[in-house]
């Protein structure tokens, strides 16, 4: 999800980087796969709790990330094409 979200600088380096989604790192990027990694882990059929334990976060961020999710889909272009980008990333590897 990192790699689908993240762009290079001028020295190849990511612009987020996997501490930066499981952190607290307030930039759009990083929210925006933040919030895509939560919608996955919970389309893969793990409840928001293994979720939470996975993000290091409580159950209320986690429902907090899926609602931020949720407004990024109905209002953020880059976030569906981000998501949608994931999303085929993801089955290509099974």
């Amino acid at each position: 999800v990192v790699e689908c979200c993240a762009t290079r600088d001028e020295y190849g380096n990511p612009s987020i980087t996997a501490d930066d989604v499981l952190g607290n790192n307030r930039t759009e990027n990083a929210v925006m796969t933040r919030c895509i990694l939560v919608e996955m882990i919970l389309s893969a059929g793990y409840s928001v709790g293994t979720a939470a334990f996975i993000m290091h976060r409580s159950n209320g961020s986690v429902r907090r990330i899926r609602q931020t999710a949720a407004d990024f889909r109905l209002t953020s272009r880059a976030y569906r094409i981000a998501e949608e980008e994931a999303t085929q990333r993801c089955l290509s590897l099974l």
